[in-house]
């Protein structure tokens, strides 16, 4: 029985993608580290994943199909995950983009503090609260016309607002001149008379 050893025999007909071409492809323009950081894995893992064929456990599979929404199925055998699925890919691929986009046009300064914000309030608190730091010049009449403080107080910060310092200090002086009075509008004795601006 003679055999030949022929190199140049192929028998590929349609060479069926591999584990390590899916991770590929669900890994897309992110790095390596950065699908790692999304999948919750070490980069060393992920690596040893696609580059010396070691296999995932079923939690890490898990956890990857429901990041990245698509099928286990898909992910281990390479079936077609449904249009549905590769559809809702596609928009938070999209949905990505935008807050790329977003964190790209803000100076490093703005995107530490919204890090930080957010990583102290949790995402839907920071999107709650501290939305004063944030009105428009235009909508600060209307703000204030929204508290539910006394209509008097509301006029003192309105005009407060728009005046300079010398308002501010006159209407300290008026505050510690009302503190520093008793009921018969004599000078209270033991008032601690500090003298305000």
């Amino acid at each position: 029985m003679n055999s030949k050893n022929n190199e140049f025999v192929s028998f590929q007909d349609d060479p069926k993608e591999t584990f390590k071409d899916r991770l590929k492809t669900l890994i897309g323009e992110r790095s390596v580290r950065g699908a790692a950081k999304d999948w919750g894995l070490s980069v060393s893992t992920l690596n040893n994943y696609l580059n010396r064929g070691t296999e995932p456990t079923l939690s890490v599979l898990e956890t990857i199909s429901s990041v990245e929404n698509v099928s286990i199925d898909w992910l281990v055998k390479g079936i077609l995950a449904p249009k549905t699925l590769i559809q809702q890919k596609h928009q938070k691929d999209e949905s990505r983009k935008t807050w790329m986009m977003i964190y790209d046009s803000l100076s490093n300064d703005e995107a530490n503090d919204i890090m930080k914000f957010i990583h102290r309030y949790g995402v839907l608190n920071a999107f709650k609260t501290n939305h004063v730091n944030h009105i428009e010049p235009s909508d600060v009449s209307e703000v204030i016309d929204s508290l539910e403080i006394r209509p008097t107080l509301k006029q003192a910060i309105k005009l407060a607002l728009a005046g300079d310092e010398s308002i501010d200090r006159e209407i300290l002086y008026r505050i510690e001149e009302k503190n520093n009075t008793n009921v018969s509008g004599g000078l209270n004795q033991d008032a601690n008379n500090s003298k305000v601006g």
